[in-house]
């Protein structure tokens, strides 16, 4: 019969990549964290089910993990116009734009980075009409991550040009109307999502003050029952938006409050923003981001939303995380 003891020793230290939130992935399994870290590498103690950080961290051998190969744009790896996956822990030094790099697919899903790969004059080509804001039209050998890396890059370029904030996955349903059209093409597209982000933030406003006297009414009515402090039983706000994010596949990044409400910073897939949700059943009070025909939203349904939104080509965030 085994040894009951051999179950009480200590775990040897782990060292993995923490993404944000409330808890780390190792292989074999999830841990929960109950301290404020900043996103990086850390050896932990184990401690039963919770993973107690102990220092930073170099990062471990990655090269038994799947690859995802593609070209680089502002923390992104391209492999194709819809295929793209953002790198989950910053860079000290990142490579610069359209180069050919290869990320490993950690045991959660989330993409780190591994190595620059070997290019051809195709990149050096492409890079030098980025810079100069020119077309691709002439460069040989482009292949087709390239030439989407190079309409994500550009597209890119002309946003910051005018202050105009935009994730590659809202380019993701536009990039041959970039690659083709350029700079122009570009333009036309955000001056259209900029007018419907404003269209859409104006109607949430509206929407927001009529739902805020609604909760304040229910509130009140709460206080005189006496079942206000039970309404907000139930865990943390953090372990409750962990627990909804989680069951979606989606990571919480940060969760702060305000007043009553909660501002939650969340990454699907890649996706990175922030949604303000009632503090007590999580209902969403802005998506932060434009929704069409919406009802009623809990914070858990929100990756699907995203997730459709990117997959039709219509994301369209006005509060990015």
């Amino acid at each position: 019969m085994a040894d009951f003891r051999a179950f009480l020793k200590p775990t040897a230290p782990l060292v993995l990549p923490y993404f944000g939130g409330a808890r780390v992935d190792a292989p074999d399994r999830r841990l929960r964290i109950d301290t404020d870290l900043e996103p990086g590498w850390y050896r932990f103690e184990v401690q039963g089910r919770r993973a107690v950080a102990t220092e930073p961290a170099e990062p471990t051998d990655l090269s038994k993990l799947p690859a995802v190969r593609g070209h680089w744009v502002d923390g992104w790896v391209v492999q194709s116009g819809r295929e793209i996956g953002r790198l989950a822990l910053p860079l000290l030094e990142e490579p610069d734009q359209l180069t050919r790099v290869t990320a490993r697919r950690w045991y959660s899903g989330q993409l780190l980075f591994d190595t620059v790969e070997f290019e051809d004059s195709a990149e050096q080509e492409a890079r030098t009409a980025l810079q100069s804001r020119a077309d691709i039209a002439r460069v040989a050998h482009v292949v087709p991550s390239l030439r989407a890396a190079f309409a994500y890059a550009l597209g890119r370029a002309v946003a910051r040009e005018r202050n105009f904030v935009i994730t590659l996955p809202e380019l993701s349903a536009h990039v041959v109307t970039i690659a083709d059209g350029g700079v122009p093409a570009a333009q036309r597209l955000f001056d259209l999502l900029d007018q419907q982000r404003r269209a859409r933030a104006a109607e949430r406003r509206a929407r927001m003050r009529e739902d805020e006297a609604e909760r304040y009414a229910a509130h009140l009515l709460q206080v005189a029952r006496g079942d206000y402090a039970r309404a907000r039983r139930g865990g943390s706000a953090e372990e409750r938006v962990t627990a909804a994010l989680d069951a979606a596949n989606a990571t919480m990044l940060a969760c702060r409050r305000v007043g009553e409400n909660l501002d939650v910073t969340y990454d699907v897939d890649g996706v990175r923003l922030i949604s303000l949700v009632d503090g007590r059943h999580l209902t969403v009070l802005d998506p932060g981001m434009c929704i069409y025909d919406e009802g009623e939203l809990t914070l858990d349904a929100m990756p699907s939303v995203i997730r459709e939104a990117v997959r039709d080509g219509v994301l369209n965030i006005w509060r990015h995380g």
